[in-house]
């Protein structure tokens, strides 16, 4: 199907958020021989993706670890493997907290708590979280101090 959609002059690639590496890597070659680009959506697999082809990562955790992110594409870009491998690691840290709820209300909630921006609750059926105000505060300054 993606061999079929890379016809079509206007897609230029695709973003596979699959998190499953056979499948980036089959996107990655048939990308390849049609001249298009992969980008990698599952953040565990960010610097897997760069070392076999991948051109970028499109990442939703950007929104609350956005200089994590950056450091690590730049990190990667510029062949810092050790520095790369640090970053991608603490990625699981916000990944870990984001199992106590769904994605967005968890993300939602640590931008508040960390004052990047006023997003609101989490809208029904999702449930609020600030019953983990304590481990997500923690997580961010976990974060910060990455950072420093």
């Amino acid at each position: 199907v993606f061999d079929q959609c890379l016809k079509i002059e206007n897609i230029i690639g695709i973003k596979d958020s699959s998190g499953n590496e056979q499948s980036l890597l089959d996107f990655i070659t048939i990308a390849k021989k049609n001249k298009k680009f992969v980008w990698v959506g599952s953040d565990s697999k960010i610097s897997f993706a760069y070392q076999n082809g991948a051109i970028g990562a499109i990442s939703g955790t950007s929104n609350l670890i956005t200089d994590i992110l950056v450091n690590l594409d730049q990190a990667l870009n510029k062949g810092q493997l050790e520095k790369a491998k640090t970053l991608q690691l603490s990625i699981d840290i916000l990944r870990t907290e984001m199992k106590k709820g769904t994605v967005p209300s968890i993300l939602k909630r640590s931008i508040e708590l960390a004052n990047i921006s006023e997003v609101g609750p989490a809208r029904k059926p999702l449930f609020d979280n600030d019953k983990y105000d304590q481990d997500l505060l923690k997580m961010i300054d976990y974060y910060k101090r990455l950072e420093e």
